[in-house]
């Protein structure tokens, strides 16, 4: 197996302690009173913000401050599957802690992932270039997608979306809610085709999973 798909020891780890320092955030932030719903959802909400936060933000930062991998694209999808997953072992114990019905929760998980999805395009995009301008570009867009600084931000709804999703006082999502999902989810899949095939082009046309880009520094 190559280098390029072994599973990412050192994201694990960091992503393991940005969970850890997310669940702590929420506790030292809302210290629970007892162990009512009411009591415990307040710091569980924040944490799988901060963990939204990581995915959405940290993580693309983390990729595009290293130096650019082998096949960096396939790096990076990698990357993103691993990091959906350990979300699923964050995102499903928590709601125990939480008021959602199953299916906000699936609501929810579905925003985060999707807007996941198009903040990878841009990374895999900015993961292949060896320049610091093209690497920032894409940290503004991915910021841009993800806190909704701009009128972009529908495409990935990012954490706004996530944060709208959290705090909706009805149990089950209204189709309003799944229509803008299918959309979003769309607009993020076509930005990561778009972003995977760019980084194609910018490592010299050979493909995303053979190309081998020049290293940064």
């Amino acid at each position: 197996m190559s280098a390029a798909i072994e599973p990412p020891r050192f994201l694990v780890v960091a992503a393991g302690g940005w969970f850890v320092g997310a669940l702590a955030l929420g506790l030292g932030a809302r210290v629970p009173e007892s162990l009512a719903l009411a009591s415990l959802f307040p710091p569980v909400r924040i944490s799988l913000l901060a963990t939204v936060a990581g995915l959405l933000v940290a993580w693309p930062l983390l990729r595009l401050t290293l130096a650019t991998p082998r096949r960096c694209v396939a790096v990076t999808l990698v990357e993103m599957m691993t990091l959906m997953v350990l979300f699923q072992a964050v995102m499903w114990p928590l709601r125990l802690a939480t008021p959602w019905s199953i299916e906000r929760t699936l609501l929810i998980d579905a925003l985060a992932l999707s807007a996941m999805t198009g903040v990878a395009g841009v990374v895999a995009f900015g993961a292949a270039t060896s320049s610091a301008v093209g690497r920032a570009v894409a940290m503004a867009v991915v910021l841009a997608l993800s806190t909704g600084i701009t009128s972009i931000a529908w495409l990935g709804t990012g954490i706004p979306g996530v944060v709208d999703a959290m705090g909706a006082t009805a149990s089950m999502p209204t189709p309003g809610d799944w229509r803008a999902l299918v959309g979003a989810s769309g607009a993020n899949l076509a930005l990561l085709v778009i972003g995977v095939g760019a980084s194609a082009i910018v490592a010299g046309g050979r493909g995303p999973m053979l190309a081998h880009p020049p290293r940064v520094g």
